[in-house]
């Protein structure tokens, strides 16, 4: 087995799906997440062969601790797959993640299961199920000493439950963001790191990390104009939703604008699959479910007026129709903020999105004295 400190992106480098980052340091080896990704409808893992191929580890049961930001497919849907060659490794993540992430992985795992028998979705369900019972918890803001390193979780913003992880050992400091925002959104703080977080190992969920010029859409800058129009006008009006969590934030803001009389008074029908996640948040006591919202009943949308929120499947139903999307991500402007207050020696960007007319090097000139690498899967790095 090869010794030295190394970063190895598993999946999910330059390209959103499957993130999974491995750092070999202090003879400690540990995993930052491991999610599946769905690409012309074939479902894909992180390489783990690859720790093998290098010498990392002999085996997967070698690794010390698997971290979980947060309960998207694309960071948590090969759970289930890593527990069942592995049973021995710890994983950690936050109280909330722990509680929801089974129903906030369904944006992916409906997609994998289409096609399935009812048999093999039960099988499916129930690894799923007992992946997220192995889960253990830490609360945030709260250092936990295992063995001979310690980790900190920090609220990340983007979903409710996403964590930044920050690891020290004897010899190093890693802090992993995960997907991470910094303004509150509806249902999220923003991420909160405390000022001594000065990591040596920056490891950056950076979508936006090679589009300077993008500034993306916030929920709260979405006009409701048109919608308030078909209320007016006894027409109803579909919300077509990319992400099921970004559902629950356009539940929210419906709630928020109709108090403040800004739209309409109306109910707001939601479809199964959101409802259920919905429903689900009551648990850690973050419902956005109202007197005013219902599920929707196929056979009845002819006949009830209301704002109807759902995946693309529903469209045809509606003739009018707002597709209603924005970022939960950190802009580019963000993430140069987090390096400045963080300073590390060095940053490996993962999880970016195709360049807008743009690549690395404004990232990297920026920061002219850190070491700065957009990874590629599967390359090895000295850290």
């Amino acid at each position: 087995m090869k010794s030295g400190n190394s970063f190895i992106a598993l999946g999910g480098a330059q390209s959103v799906g499957a993130s999974s980052y491995f750092v070999k340091i202090d003879n400690r080896s540990f995993l930052f997440d491991c999610g599946r990704g769905i690409s012309d409808g074939i479902t894909l893992g992180p390489n783990m062969g690859v720790l093998l191929q290098e010498e990392c580890i002999n085996s997967l049961s070698q690794l010390d601790q698997i971290f979980i930001s947060h309960g998207h497919f694309d960071h948590v849907g090969y759970l289930p797959d890593l527990l069942a060659m592995n049973a021995i490794s710890s994983v950690i993540a936050s109280p909330t993640t722990k509680e929801l992430g089974k129903y906030l992985m369904s944006d992916g795992s409906e997609k994998q299961l289409q096609g399935l028998s009812d048999d093999k979705r039960q099988i499916y369900n129930q690894r799923l199920q007992g992946a997220f019972a192995k889960v253990q918890t830490i609360p945030l803001n709260i250092t936990q000493q295992f063995e001979d390193y310690q980790v900190t979780l920090f609220e990340a913003g983007h979903i409710p439950g996403a964590v930044m992880t920050f690891v020290e050992t004897s010899t190093k400091k890693i802090l992993y963001t995960g997907d991470f925002l910094t303004n509150p959104t509806l249902l999220t703080k923003g991420y909160c790191l405390p000022k001594g977080v000065k990591p040596d190992l920056l490891v950056l969920c950076g979508l936006h990390a090679m589009h300077p010029q993008y500034q993306p859409v916030r929920i709260e800058n979405i006009s409701v104009s048109y919608m308030s129009i078909c209320l007016q006008k006894k027409q109803s009006v579909f919300l077509s939703i990319k992400q099921l969590t970004k559902g629950l934030e356009v539940i929210q803001l419906l709630n928020m604008r109709m108090e403040k009389g800004l739209i309409p008074e109306a109910r707001i029908y939601v479809d199964s699959v959101l409802w259920r996640i919905a429903d689900s948040f009551s648990i850690v006591g973050q419902s956005v479910l109202t007197q005013r919202c219902h599920r929707i009943q196929e056979k009845n949308i002819d006949k009830n007026l209301g704002i109807y929120i759902g995946t693309g499947k529903m469209e045809k139903y509606f003739a009018h129709v707002i597709k209603f999307d924005f970022s939960l991500h950190a802009s580019y402007s963000d993430i140069v903020k987090l390096i400045k207050d963080t300073i590390p020696s060095q940053v490996m960007v993962v999880h970016t999105g195709s360049p807008r007319n743009d690549d690395n090097s404004a990232l990297i000139s920026e920061f002219c004295d850190i070491e700065i690498k957009f990874c590629k899967s599967e390359n090895r790095y000295s850290i």
